[in-house]
């Protein structure tokens, strides 16, 4: 196993300093700053008639920006290594809540669904932080246990119990969506780290399985997917119904047309589109930015993506790998599905738009992992010895980076 001597004896090591990419490091912060001009035109009226102030949502979504925002300075310059060496930790906290909120019925219940703690006036969402250090600590276990990825018992089965534990603790909130995202976030780190296909197929079967079984439990989840199936063949929408919300977001996105309706001038947050300043918020984009607005939104977070995954491919070690890669899948599916939400090309779940949709805990967690993916990416260039910046590195504990099998992708 290679390893960099970078710092002299008996002195404490420091993390890499380098030029990062220049892409993760802007386009979170500005995806951040659009999203609250998003949130303040699509909360306005809503917080004018609950609250009396129009700028109810977008002062609370500023101060979260700000926290989210020294999460980002703080994780871009901290080691990342450090965190895998605490991901043990991270992972049994963030279990704690989640334990907590499952089994001795903590937090606060909003349609009909308990997903939120109160701490200090402020609700948090365990959910959101369990999702971070789920990624973190299969990262980190995968890449310790690398040379044992084919076998069952030796590292797959125990890394599928660790991320079956967690799926099953966010779907009995419940949350099916949430959990449904993080088991494939979980299975695609598998893959990433050289796992047989025929394991993994059977892993996916088995995550079918689970989602066919919370469909049976929860009526509404089945009879919000059958509507939702009903319409992608029919056509047809229960527009008194569970379809209103949909019906809205459709209306919002077609009268805005190429170039939008302008700035504050759309018509479906007058209370016709329910919390447009959440998980319908591209709906709103697209009505007062037009299709110019959603497809900017599109573009920036794809290029986000794409620069998570080069950071991925280039970080110096194992564990950069497949954290850089399960941070971006993370952002990337959480995309995918509030868009196809909002366009109706799946079925309505509360999954928010990473950086713009109004929410603390989602923000804040997602410029961390931003902050994250800026370090590893930092590292990679002074791992390379492209930067003229570049400090040697630390002994990371994690082996060095082979060549997984994703690699024959690019």
């Amino acid at each position: 196993m290679r390893r960099f001597r970078l710092f002299s004896a008996g002195s404490a090591p420091e993390p890499a300093l380098a030029r990062p990419d220049r892409w993760l490091l802007l386009l979170p912060l500005a995806i951040t700053a659009v999203g609250l001009v998003l949130v303040y035109s699509a909360s306005s009226i809503l917080g004018l008639t609950q609250h009396g102030d129009a700028f109810y949502y977008v002062w609370r979504q500023t101060v979260r920006a700000v926290l989210g925002g020294l999460a980002f300075v703080f994780f871009m310059r901290f080691d990342y290594h450090r965190l895998g060496r605490a991901s043990t930790w991270l992972f049994a906290l963030a279990l704690v809540g989640l334990v907590a909120m499952a089994a001795l019925g903590v937090g606060s219940e909003v349609r009909g669904a308990k997903r939120w703690v109160n701490v200090l006036g402020m609700a948090i969402q365990p959910t959101e932080m369990a999702r971070v250090a789920t990624v973190l600590f299969l990262s980190a276990f995968l890449a310790r246990r690398a040379d044992r990825i084919e076998s069952q018992t030796g590292s797959y089965l125990p890394a599928l119990a660790v991320l079956g534990c967690a799926a099953a603790l966010v779907a009995v909130q419940p949350n099916l969506s949430s959990a449904a995202v993080l088991f494939a976030v979980g299975v695609a780190l598998l893959f990433f780290a050289g796992a047989r296909l025929s394991h993994l197929g059977g892993t996916a079967a088995l995550g079918a399985a689970g989602f066919v079984a919370m469909l049976v439990h929860y009526d509404y989840q089945r009879e919000r997917l059958v509507h939702h199936a009903r319409f992608l063949f029919t056509g047809k929408l229960d527009s008194l119904g569970s379809g209103w919300q949909l019906e809205q977001s459709l209306i919002a996105l077609g009268s805005g047309g190429f170039f939008g309706r302008g700035f504050g001038r759309g018509m479906q947050k007058f209370l016709f589109l329910p919390d447009p300043h959440t998980d319908f918020i591209l709906a709103i984009a697209g009505e007062e930015g037009g299709l110019i607005a959603t497809a900017a939104i599109l573009g920036a977070i794809l290029l986000l993506v794409w620069r998570g995954y080069r950071a991925s491919m280039r970080a110096p070690d194992l564990f950069g790998t497949l954290l850089a890669a399960g941070l971006t899948t993370q952002l990337a599916l959480y995309a995918f599905v509030n868009m196809g939400v909002a366009t109706g090309l799946l079925p309505t779940t509360g999954l928010p738009l990473p950086f713009v949709s109004y929410g603390g805990s989602a923000l804040v967690m997602n410029l961390a992992a931003a902050g994250v993916l800026v370090n590893i990416s930092a590292q990679a260039e002074a791992s390379a010895g492209r930067s003229p910046r570049s400090r040697v590195l630390p002994p990371t504990g994690f082996p060095r980076r082979p060549k997984p099998t994703w690699e024959a992708l690019r």
